[in-house]
């Protein structure tokens, strides 16, 4: 199920109305998670939680940020169902639904790519000593229980999760530090593995 970009709003509305922040927070919270380069991470309700939890303290643990996104969850998909009764006329037909979606196979080239990103970081990680083979293994564990695709393969959030449930970085500065010297480190990945096709093709 694919995230609304306006999702994250109504999760922080959804907050608000439960008296866990005021507007003040979310206004804050938002601005940091705006910052992010990735549309996922930008308009993710989870990765707001994250935020919330992190810089605000609106969560006593991630087990209560779970349990607030569980329950958001059951609210959206309580008002979809209530949605889908009132407008049974405007299902799709069968012919539509079986139409092949010509985007599939970008879409899954583009998640396994995510895939790989989070175990490159993984290895990055342990190369640099600040994890070992266990924490990561517990970490990916963690991460593997989320609810949508596209955050259990973000190398984002376990970065996130090495922060918050392993102490790994003092702080957000420095996970995005390293998430930098990563995305430098790819970078020259790259670089060399283009080289070496290239050598590869003229020989």
């Amino acid at each position: 199920m694919s995230t609304s970009p306006k999702e994250r709003l109504v999760f922080g509305e959804w907050l608000i109305h439960k008296d866990r922040m005021d507007a003040a927070v979310l206004k804050s919270a938002l601005d940091i998670q705006n910052a992010e380069k990735s549309d996922t991470l930008r308009t993710s309700p989870r990765m707001l939680g994250q935020i919330l939890l992190d810089d605000f303290q609106v969560f006593r643990s991630r087990v209560e940020l779970n349990n607030a996104l569980i329950e958001f969850e059951k609210v959206k998909q309580a008002i979809e169902f209530r949605k889908g009764e009132l407008n049974t006329k405007d299902k799709l037909s069968p012919q539509v639904k079986t139409r092949k979606n010509p985007a599939g196979e970008k879409a899954s080239l583009g998640s396994a790519k995510k895939a790989a990103d989070r175990s490159l970081f993984g290895q990055f990680l342990i190369e640099k000593r600040k994890i070992n083979e266990v924490i990561l293994e517990k970490a990916l564990n963690t991460q593997n229980l989320e609810y949508k695709e596209t955050l259990r393969r973000s190398h984002r959030l376990l970065g996130e999760i090495l922060m918050d449930d392993f102490n790994v970085f003092s702080s957000r500065v420095e996970l995005n530090r390293l998430l930098i010297e990563f995305d430098t480190f790819k970078a020259q990945l790259e670089s060399q593995r283009t080289d070496l096709m290239f050598l590869t093709r003229n020989d």
